[in-house]
């Protein structure tokens, strides 16, 4: 297994460790500098919903040494999202929109 993914699953189990039941993140697709996960769970609102998304960042860089960043994130449904991090990512701001390149249609 390519390094690359390997920090990726690693960062994605420990978000899980932590952040479970409440959200719960599944590899989507890793290509290049991009990584699709989506994350799901009954979320803590009042926490603050893209707090979940920013964990996750968080995760893939320590496990990484590289910085990322969330792309976009797109609602796919009433308890689930897709999230798109850029890894390397410079300077780019995070963003909601339709998010196509999220979806295998």
């Amino acid at each position: 297994m390519p390094e690359r993914k390997r920090a990726v699953l690693s960062a994605v189990r420990r978000f899980n460790e932590l952040r479970s039941p409440e959200a719960t993140a599944e590899l989507v697709h890793l290509e290049g500098d991009l990584v699709v996960v989506k994350i799901s769970g009954p979320f803590c609102f009042t926490c603050g919903l893209y707090d979940y998304f920013d964990d996750l960042a968080w995760e893939m860089q320590d496990r990484l040494e590289e910085s990322v960043e969330i792309e976009a994130v797109e609602r796919v449904g009433p308890e689930s999202y897709l999230a798109l991090y850029r890894i390397g990512a410079s300077g780019r701001g995070r963003q909601e929109s339709q998010a196509a390149p999220l979806r295998n249609e």
